[in-house]
């Protein structure tokens, strides 16, 4: 992996956010084949607020990546030393959480910021959610956003020395037969985490056993009813449908023609009329 000065050697930051971004590695960038998002997966040994990495998106879409209309996202990964625990985790990084939310997750925000949490083990986080249809109906999300953070984005399930296994043997699978890949597909979807499948797409395994996950992953919906990506939507269709093996596959699959059929009209909104 490359230092993220190695990578971005004309990127002018000032030194208060410079700092924060002198011992981070790059892992990856990647590119829709719009050219409209571009994505930078990075990890660091100390935690970046959300604000901090926001300013550094919006002097990399300037400085870096001026095509127009492209949107840049950093995806942050981190790796701690022991005496983190999701208890402290919480504590100094829920500010980040609360920006984050309010910036993407709209709903989401509201119904945290009216909320209360609790850790009943240093590995269990309660949310006291207000009663509410707001909360009813996307109280869910946000459980998957927190899973999201303490499994991806924090790493507590799955170590770096695993997660590059993964990416180098990655090529390996199209030596394994078909059936053994639905197989091991099928435990992933109908597991307690299918939001996982997020890592299979991180460290290349999608690209080989099924690119058209990649394709959605980097296909905006920029509609009135999706702020994420097709892959981002089925990722939390995924996570909040009933486990069940015909359902997950249904769901991992409702939107898998979505790539195909994007068209954007005269006032920029995405449209992907046939995709079903």
């Amino acid at each position: 992996m490359y230092k993220f000065f190695d990578v971005f050697m004309t990127l002018k930051l000032p030194d208060n956010l410079r700092t924060y971004f002198e011992d981070v590695e790059i892992i990856k960038v990647t590119k829709t084949s719009t050219n409209s998002l571009a994505r930078i997966y990075i990890k660091s040994t100390r935690i970046i607020d959300k604000e901090i990495i926001y300013k550094v998106e919006d002097a990399l879409k300037r400085q870096i990546f001026r095509i127009q209309n492209m949107n840049v996202r950093v995806i942050e990964r981190y790796k701690l030393s022991s005496q983190y625990n999701p208890v402290n985790i919480m504590d100094m990084y829920y500010p980040s959480i609360l920006f984050e939310l309010e910036k993407y997750w709209t709903l989401e925000f509201n119904i945290l910021k009216n909320s209360t949490w609790e850790f009943l083990s240093s590995d269990c986080l309660k949310l006291y959610i207000e009663d509410s249809f707001l909360a009813r109906a996307h109280g869910e999300d946000l459980v998957s956003y927190f899973k999201q953070i303490f499994l991806n984005r924090f790493g507590f399930e799955i170590d770096d020395e695993t997660l590059k296994a993964m990416e180098e043997l990655a090529p390996n699978l199209e030596l394994i037969s078909k059936e053994r890949i639905n197989a091991e597909l099928d435990k992933l979807l109908v597991s307690s985490h299918p939001e996982m499948f997020r890592i299979l797409y991180e460290t290349g395994i999608t690209k080989v056993i099924m690119p058209a996950f990649d394709e959605m992953m980097n296909t905006e919906q920029n509609t009135p009813y999706h702020d994420s990506t097709v892959g981002e939507h089925t990722l939390k269709v995924l996570v909040n449908i009933k486990n069940d093996h015909y359902l997950r596959w249904a769901a991992l699959f409702h939107d898998m023609g979505k790539p195909l059929c994007k068209t954007t009209d005269e006032e920029g909104i995405n449209h992907f009329k046939g995709h079903a």
